[in-house]
């Protein structure tokens, strides 16, 4: 092996072994008694497995960990549902319909996408504030649903770009509408970019 190779390998080495070092710090801070760890948790003069550290994140007095991940859930998933519901009709749309300002509107849904949150974080809370959505879940929910929106419309627009349109003309024959045959045909077929 070149000396350069061997070089190459000791540095990735060293950096990979400084970058995973605080996460087995944490780790082994996490299934240890505090006193064993005060001195350091590298130091195993004493090795009491424990998961009593685990028990009292959960049920802690001021900030537990069951209530914070109900809260999450609470948020997390009526977005994510949301999300996928509106991404998937505009992004079908997106994809087959021919209507006015088609490419305007997807080059700003684009340029949204390009848009840091902190760009938006002040006037947003203005918004928030004027619609009574500050400091509620619906509010949340809300945020959550726009700044996922951009990507995965994109994201699915392509993806049914790529879906024959011969499946789609066949049961349009049979006289289902478009809704339908969203629902029915193109919708399936999508659930593996759907669920990525």
């Amino acid at each position: 092996m070149k000396k350069s190779t061997v070089a190459i390998y000791a540095v990735a080495w060293l950096i990979g072994v400084v970058w995973i070092l605080p996460f087995i710090g944490i780790f082994m801070a996490s299934i240890r008694p505090f006193p064993e760890i005060v001195d350091g948790w590298w130091q195993f003069k004493e090795f009491t497995l424990t998961l009593v550290n685990f028990a009292k994140a959960w049920d802690h007095s001021t900030a537990p960990m069951s209530r914070g991940l109900f809260n999450s859930m609470s948020i997390v998933v009526p977005a994510t549902v949301l999300t996928i519901i509106i991404a998937s009709l505009g992004g079908y749309a997106f994809a087959r319909f021919k209507f006015r300002f088609k490419e305007p509107l997807f080059f700003i849904i684009i340029l949204i996408m390009a848009m840091s949150p902190q760009a938006v974080a002040i006037p947003l809370t203005f918004q928030m504030i004027r619609l009574r959505l500050i400091d509620t879940q619906i509010g949340l929910i809300l945020v959550h649903t726009a700044w996922g929106l951009p990507w995965s419309m994109l994201f699915l627009r392509n993806f049914f770009l790529s879906v024959p349109e011969e499946l789609e003309e066949a049961a349009r024959v049979d006289g289902a509408s478009d809704l339908t045959v969203f629902r029915k045909i193109v919708f399936p077929i999508a659930r593996p970019a759907i669920l990525s």
